[in-house]
C-alpha cells in the first residue's frame, strides 16, 4: 500500500531483494483490508488472491 508510486517501487524492490514477493494492493486507504475485521485479516492468501480482493 502506498500513496507514492516512487516509494512503492522502492519498497517493492527492497522486499524482492530479501526474497519476498511484494504485492501492491493500492493506496494507504486499502490498508483496511488487512486490519482486524477486514476481509484479509487472519487469512492465508496468495498474491493473486490478495490483489483480486483489493480490486473489489
Amino acid at each position: 500500500m502506498t500513496d507514492s508510486a516512487d516509494a512503492g517501487r522502492t519498497v517493492s524492490a527492497f522486499l524482492a531483494s530479501l526474497g519476498l514477493d511484494p504485492v501492491v494492493i493500492g493506496p494507504m486507504s486499502a490498508g483496511t483490508l488487512l486490519e482486524p475485521g477486514g476481509p484479509a485479516f487472519g487469512t492465508t492468501l496468495s498474491g493473486a488472491e490478495l490483489t483480486a480482493l483489493a480490486a473489489r
